[in-house]
């Protein structure tokens, strides 16, 4: 309860999307680990695809360094905020692997030169935020105040 209340403390949005992060990245992941199929990028596959096309792996990872960085953010550890920073491009790693090794059919040439567009943009305006906020560098100097 200790993180959740610390949440309260960061700008409105910013804190619920801490809060939706720390409730909805534990489900996701459960989601993920689920044994039946699932359509990315208008392509069914099945459960054995998802995975060993690349896209299973991708998804997982976004979602566990969202859920470090959302509950980090909300033990007051400061560094967890690169996990937040490097969500949306660690996980690109695999999809392009996956895609030049393979040649999978969910992962398309556009769709990696956007993704990796789509990655880095938001990866610079969550760095910016993140570690240039004065909202959010105050939440995290109160933290180390309260430490004993």
């Amino acid at each position: 309860m200790r993180f959740w209340k610390n949440t309260k403390e960061l700008p409105f949005f910013f804190g619920s999307s801490v809060q939706a992060g720390m409730l909805l990245t534990p489900l996701a992941m459960l989601y993920l680990i689920l044994p039946f199929g699932r359509e990315v990028n208008d392509h069914y596959m099945n459960y054995g695809e998802f995975w060993t096309s690349g896209a299973g792996i991708t998804i997982f990872l976004f979602v566990v360094l969202e859920c470090i960085g959302c509950w980090g953010i909300a033990a007051r550890k400061p560094n967890s905020r690169w996990a937040c920073v490097f969500s949306t491009i660690i996980p690109m790693i695999p999809a392009v692997l996956f895609h030049y090794l393979s040649g999978a059919a969910w992962c398309k040439q556009a769709t990696i030169a956007a993704g990796m567009v789509s990655a880095i943009i938001p990866a610079t305006v969550i760095y910016v935020y993140l570690f240039h906020s004065s909202a959010v560098c105050a939440y995290f100097k109160a933290g180390k105040r309260e430490l004993p």
